[in-house]
């Protein structure tokens, strides 16, 4: 449909026919959708039916998106299954939801450390683990010189950063 259409970037002349497997599944989930699947069509077991799951799907550009998912078995007989699927983009919702909870993270931690300079390394390791990001860094105001200054990098454990901050330092 084309509300389908817009959220996965698939025409449905693209889409029929083709593999879900290969189209819409996240490659770290293909095997447990295809262990499930073989497992409904041999026995009609599927404890996912009637569930609402929360899971990643792809769209044709190959960026991932979270879905509210539910199936249920519209018709089976021994040689064929049709399932339907309702699917629900949550990508924006769940985005939405990761950055308050960074703003009151951020908050939390600036209010206990009394100023953003004094918990600069914190609040930069609480944005990245929110957002899963390997590296950060803060910009602040100059105000005297009216540019822009390099505050404080951080990067995780096992994360060469030092090319970058010294890149950074000298722009």
């Amino acid at each position: 449909n084309g509300l389908a259409e817009q959220t996965f970037g698939w025409t449905r002349e693209e889409i029929v026919g083709r593999s879900l497997v290969t189209t819409l599944i996240p490659p770290r989930y293909r095997e447990l959708h295809e262990r499930g699947l073989s497992k409904y069509l041999e026995t009609g077991e599927g404890p996912v039916l009637g569930q609402k799951l929360e899971l990643s799907a792809l769209d044709k550009e190959g960026r991932e998106l979270s879905v509210e998912l539910s199936i249920t078995e519209a018709v089976r007989s021994e040689r064929n299954a049709r399932i339907l699927a309702f699917l629900r983009d949550t990508t924006r919702e769940k985005l939405s939801q990761r950055m308050a909870a960074v703003r009151m993270a951020v908050m939390e931690t600036i209010e206990e450390a009394g100023s953003l300079q004094a918990a600069a390394s914190r609040v930069l390791e609480t944005i990245a683990g929110e957002l899963d990001w390997s590296a950060g860094m803060l910009w602040l105001i100059d105000g005297t010189r009216g540019v822009l200054r390099l505050e404080r990098a951080w990067s995780g454990e096992g994360i060469d950063s030092v090319r970058l901050e010294e890149a950074s330092r000298a722009v």
